[in-house]
C-alpha cells in the first residue's frame, strides 16, 4: 500500500546501489514526478551509502543531481 512517490524513492535507491544510470534517471524522474523534493531523494539516496559505503557514493551524487535537474526542470 506504498504510494507511487515512496515506490519510485526505493527504486531509486535500488537503482544507485545496482550502479545502473539508466534505470537512476528513470527512478529519479519518476521520483519528482509523483511529488518528491531534492530533500527526499536525498534522504532516500543517504541509504544506499550506508548499505553500501564507499562505492555508492559516486552513484550517489549522480543520482541526486538527476533529481535536482528533473526537479528544476518541473519547477520552470
Amino acid at each position: 500500500m506504498l504510494d507511487a512517490k515512496t515506490k519510485e524513492l526505493i527504486a531509486l535507491a535500488i537503482a544507485v546501489s545496482k550502479e545502473c544510470d539508466g534505470r537512476i534517471a528513470a527512478h529519479a524522474h519518476g521520483a519528482v514526478a509523483h511529488g518528491a523534493t531534492p530533500e527526499e531523494a536525498a534522504e532516500a539516496i543517504g541509504v544506499t551509502f550506508l548499505m553500501n559505503g564507499g562505492p555508492a557514493t559516486v552513484y550517489d551524487a549522480r543520482a541526486y543531481a538527476a533529481v535536482v535537474e528533473f526537479y528544476a526542470d518541473r519547477k520552470a
